[in-house]
């Protein structure tokens, strides 16, 4: 099958988006191999910068889902892989991925969705 290569048209409507990951770490306890304690993890997060391209969703892709995606809601697109539930900062908003569709079978990019994260969510 041919990979169509979008990179040089995409370069165009890329923006500057970072990504932060988040390692949950572990609890700790005995190494179930070995017998030996293992010591607990704290969480680590990472973050990185990057470019993408970051689109609204049309009205008639508002309807089609349903409630599942709001008009705060963006689609991404980029050659890079993305895991669910990383949190996505573009511009002064901040969005959590939450799902992918992967074109890499005949093209070099996915499309991820982004649900917009209320800066409430983060109190408490």
């Amino acid at each position: 099958m041919i990979n169509i290569d979008f990179s040089g048209m995409l370069q165009a409507y890329e923006v500057d988006v970072s990504i932060e990951t988040t390692n949950t770490g572990s609890n700790g306890g005995y190494d179930e191999e070995t017998g030996e304690w293992t010591p607990s993890t704290p969480p680590t997060s990472v973050k990185e910068d990057f470019r993408a391209v970051v689109l609204p969703y049309t009205q008639n892709e508002l309807y089609q889902a349903a409630g599942r995606l709001t008009s705060q809601s963006r689609k991404m697109i980029t050659n890079r892989v993305i895991e669910t539930k990383s949190t996505i900062t573009c511009g002064t908003n901040k969005y959590s991925v939450e799902g992918v569709t992967d074109y890499t079978n005949f093209s070099n990019f996915c499309e991820y969705e982004l649900k917009w994260v209320s800066a409430f969510d983060n109190l408490l």
